[in-house]
């Protein structure tokens, strides 16, 4: 790809490429994965899968031994990119239009918005149905407390994505949706700087359309904090024509939070306290409102996101967010509750998880016909276990509730654990034509 850049840009590039190239090993030599370096395109899998923890032997020679200074020369090349006026970034139209990409987007609705974690059934479900994919997500990048940002989009990914033309908007996250990590970040002015000059420079690097900021178990004392992170960062990123999306927590009313949720109830409110809906939908391009987990880890067994509930979640939203920014959040996970002496213990499953159970077992799906979900029970090991699923009945009735309410559209978590038949219904999805739905306010 070329670029057209100012004669300052150009010298800060050729230096920045030779202070690479000086460095103690060439761009591709660290085969480890978890520290992002600095390349056009090509990477391992991101530091959040577990691979390289920060307190391990390999992860403290890494740093002490050139890694960081890496990391360092990025936050430069970052911080030099937001020093240059807009215009003196300006991409080749041929090869990739980021103005018209970005309208592009804002325009698309219904717009079909998938979740990617780098694994052998997300990846294979990507190849199968990477024309039907409009917006990816790949759950790529993490930020620690200082403001760094760490990760890498899998090169596997950036291939098939460019071989389709399917844009990327990835995912940065605190890792183990760790509080301190968010507070330490929100509270200092220098982090803030940091963080947004990384996800702008990411985004451009990967030529992403943008970034989503899925940020969670945020302390309650620093919701204002985050809604002028947010703002903040959506004015850097429209800077260089380059969207902001945010991950939203489901709520159902405007309540006192701290008090645990009843059953049932969305994530306890602790959890969904510094979401401030109407702000943060004003500041972002759209968002994501996840209308799961109606019963989650440490509920007793229920569905994953029972029809009315989530009715109840979007109705919330729509008082806050015009419904042309909401992106529906669908689950197409499902989860197993096995009963112990001590309550539950439960994990996620996929659709082909599903499949096997019931062959296996001889089982035959249950309805719940309070929550509208398919269930069914077993017993296996000694104990008693309970899986809810979405399966092509509960998911052609959520992908109702986007017409009826004309939301912008969907953004399924995650491929690789879909019932197959979601994919036919999805395609065929449509939104009438209309302005923001009546109960949204701007």
């Amino acid at each position: 790809m070329r670029y057209r850049i100012s004669c300052l840009s150009f010298a800060l590039s050729i230096a920045f490429a030779a202070a690479l190239i000086l460095s103690p090993w060439p761009c591709r030599s660290l085969k480890k994965p978890g520290i992002w370096l600095p390349e056009r395109s090509g990477g391992s899998r991101y530091h959040a899968q577990g691979k390289l923890r920060e307190g391990s032997p390999y992860f403290q020679n890494q740093l002490n031994t050139g890694t960081l200074h890496r990391l360092r020369l990025l936050r430069m090349a970052a911080f030099e990119l937001l020093q240059q006026p807009a215009e003196t970034v300006v991409l080749n139209a041929a090869s990739l239009n980021l103005p018209n990409l970005r309208a592009r987007l804002l325009q698309a609705q219904p717009l079909r918005f998938y979740y990617y974690v780098d694994d052998a059934p997300s990846f294979e479900s990507l190849k199968a149905h990477a024309s039907e994919i409009d917006l990816l997500a790949p759950q790529a990048f993490w930020i620690d407390p200082q403001g760094s940002v760490y990760g890498q989009i899998p090169a596997r990914v950036l291939d098939v994505a460019q071989r389709a033309g399917i844009p990327l908007m990835p995912l940065v996250f605190n890792r183990r949706f760790d509080r301190a990590t968010v507070s330490a970040v929100l509270e200092s002015p220098a982090a803030q700087k940091r963080a947004i000059a990384y996800l702008a420079y990411l985004a451009w690097q990967n030529h992403c359309a943008g970034f989503q900021i899925d940020f969670e178990n945020i302390d309650p004392r620093d919701r204002n904090l985050f809604t002028e992170f947010v703002k903040q960062t959506a004015a850097t990123m429209h800077r260089y024509n380059m969207l902001l999306s945010v991950a939203l927590v489901p709520r159902l009313s405007d309540a006192a939070f701290g008090v645990p949720s009843r059953l049932g109830a969305p994530a306890p409110g602790v959890w969904a306290a510094a979401f401030d809906y109407q702000a943060l939908g004003q500041a972002a391009d759209f968002v994501t409102v996840m209308t799961y987990d109606n019963f989650g880890r440490d509920d007793p067994p229920g569905p994953i996101a029972g029809l009315n509930w989530v009715n109840r979640v979007l109705t919330y939203s729509l008082l806050h967010i015009p419904s042309n920014k909401i992106l529906m959040g669908i689950p197409l996970y499902g989860r197993e509750w096995s009963a112990t002496r001590h309550g539950y213990m439960a994990r996620s499953v996929t659709f082909q998880d599903i499949h096997h159970l019931l062959s296996e077992y001889r089982l035959e799906p249950r309805w719940d016909d309070r929550w509208q979900a398919p269930w069914f029970r077993y017993r296996a090991g000694g104990s008693l276990r309970t899986v809810y699923y979405e399966n092509a009945i509960s998911l052609r009735q959520k992908l109702q509730l986007i017409s009826d309410y004309h939301l912008k559209g969907f953004a399924a978590w995650r491929i690789g654990s879909e019932d197959p038949a979601f994919w036919g219904l999805a395609a065929r999805l449509r939104i009438q034509s209309t302005h923001d739905y009546p109960l949204a306010r701007e």
